[in-house]
């Protein structure tokens, strides 16, 4: 999307797919462009309320207009001078052509909108839009996702959408429904949570760490909290690790992800009260999933 000189915290908005949307969608091919931006000095917050109050109070009418899907807003929870962004918004496109598709339209909705200042500042003073980057929604090209991929090898039994069951020694209850997926090349990840027996969602995105050689991801609760965890792999397992998180706990907690069959997991919850150095069991819940 082109903000001109007005450019992403969580949010997250879902909004149904109008009719006229419906009618462009020839390609049946969802595609999430990403901006990043990098804020001034001092000026992170002012940044955040700009995107709010200008790129977002934008897309909301290109979204109620059948123009794009969704738009979200991340911000790095802990920035320093050394992180290369600070914030990055997205923006889902209905059509292949993205932007080119839809840029009339956008004029108009940019033409009528009243530029909103923070502090007398605009996008120029807050800060600057780093880079931007296209990528196919993954269920839109699940099936070329090339499996024998390192980093897709290991958490290709997670990826999909599924109906979560609690299983216990006597009974299977519906729990909620998750969906993961991984874009085509590899090198992004995102998730989706919904609880169905609390008023509870989370969402995530995520980038595979090259130096790492391991996946990071960031979440945000409907609840307010927000944490980032990496995926480091424990011979078959995987454990995910809170390198930071909004969430006050008595020492450090971990969740370890262990692959039954192909359809039960277990959720291992880990503490350590000792810095990390020996970890017991907490609780263990075991999983099962069902597609769709």
């Amino acid at each position: 999307m082109k903000y001109s000189h007005l450019p992403l915290c969580f949010l997250l908005v879902l909004v149904p797919i109008s009719a006229y949307a419906q009618a462009k969608d020839t390609n049946n091919q969802l595609t999430w462009t990403y901006t990043y931006l990098k804020a001034k000095e001092g000026e992170s917050e002012n940044l955040r309320k700009y995107l709010v109050s200008n790129w977002f109070a934008m897309d909301s009418i290109a979204v109620q207009k059948g123009l794009f899907n969704d738009y979200k807003l991340f911000q790095n929870t802990k920035p320093n001078a050394q992180t290369e962004w600070d914030f990055i918004v997205g923006v889902e496109y209905i059509t292949k052509g993205t932007y080119s598709d839809i840029q009339e339209e956008w004029t108009d909705i940019r033409k009528n909108h009243k530029q909103v200042m923070i502090d007398g500042k605009g996008l120029k003073e807050l800060g600057n839009i780093i880079k931007s980057e296209e990528l196919i929604n993954a269920h839109q090209r699940i099936n070329g996702i090339n499996y024998n991929d390192e980093r897709i090898k290991g958490i290709a039994p997670f990826i999909g959408e599924w109906q979560e069951y609690l299983v216990t020694d006597t009974n299977e209850e519906l729990y909620g429904k998750l969906k993961i997926e991984v874009d085509n090349q590899g090198s992004s990840i995102k998730k989706n949570f919904q609880h169905f027996q609390q008023p509870f969602t989370y969402s995530s995105i995520g980038y595979f760490d090259t130096k790492k050689e391991m996946w990071v991801e960031t979440y945000v609760f409907s609840n307010g909290g927000h944490a980032i965890y990496e995926w480091q792999r424990d011979k078959n397992d995987f454990v995910l690790v809170p390198v930071q998180s909004s969430f006050k706990r008595n020492g450090m907690s971990r969740n370890r992800w262990t692959v039954i069959n192909e359809n039960l997991f277990q959720i291992i919850v880990e503490k350590s009260t000792d810095g990390g150095k020996t970890w017991i069991l907490d609780s263990t819940t075991n999983m099962k999933r069902v597609k769709g």
